[in-house]
Formats: structure tokens, sequence, C-alpha cells
């Protein structure tokens, strides 16, 4: 699952780089990077969590990777629907709200697995 989760990652990553390019091509430069750095920035949380937790359990395992699939599947889902329907007028609100979704889902994931874990030592404690 790990391995797979990870993979679906790098092609969500790679993916929405590719349609948020395309969905910008008319764009300026700048703007253009910083839809691109907000577009990219869970797929680079989720990377890096995933490298950091082989150290330290910031997420459970299993509720990682099935935010890594989530995110990437729901994001090039969103993003690629997006682009076929909006032909007249530039799809922004997508490419702004789908990142603040997904950076709201990691913060969750984060929180539930901070609780179970003081949930965890309280019992051993006891």
């Amino acid at each position: 699952m790990r391995k797979i989760a990870f993979i679906i990652l790098l092609i969500g990553a790679v993916g929405s780089f590719g349609l948020v390019l395309n969905a910008g091509r008319h764009s300026p430069i700048l703007l253009l990077v910083l839809f691109v750095g907000w577009v990219l920035s869970p797929y680079i949380a989720l990377f890096l969590v995933h490298v950091v937790s082989k150290l330290r359990l910031i997420i459970a395992p299993k509720l990682l990777y099935y935010l890594m699939l989530f995110v990437s599947l729901g994001s090039l889902a969103s993003y690629g629907i997006t682009l076929i329907q909006h032909r007249t007028k530039p799809p922004t609100g997508v490419f702004l709200s789908v990142p603040f979704l997904s950076w709201f889902l990691i913060v969750i994931a984060i929180v539930i697995t901070a609780y179970r874990k003081r949930k965890l030592l309280k019992k051993v404690e006891v």
C-alpha cells in the first residue's frame, strides 16, 4: 500500500502541475508561479510527512496512505473536470479551493493522529 500511495502521489503532483500550466498558459508568469506553488504545496507536505513518518509518527500510516490517494485522485479529477467544462472563464476558483481543502484534510489527519497517540499514552500510564 505504501508504494502504491507514493506512486499515485507522484502521478497526482505531475498531473496537477501539467493541468495548472495548461489552465494558466495565458496568465502572467508571476501569477502562474504562485498558482503552481499553491497547487503543489499539499503534495510537497504529504511527501515530507511520508519521509518524516519513517522516523516519527506524524500521521498514522494507513491514514496517510489513504490521504495520499484521496488528495491525488480528487485533485486530478477536480482539475480535469474543471478544465473540460470551463472553456469560457478561468477556473481559478478550483485551483484555489482544492489545495485549501487538501491542507484542511492534512491538518485533520494530524490532529486525529495526535489525539489517538495522546489517548494511547494515557492508557499506558494508567
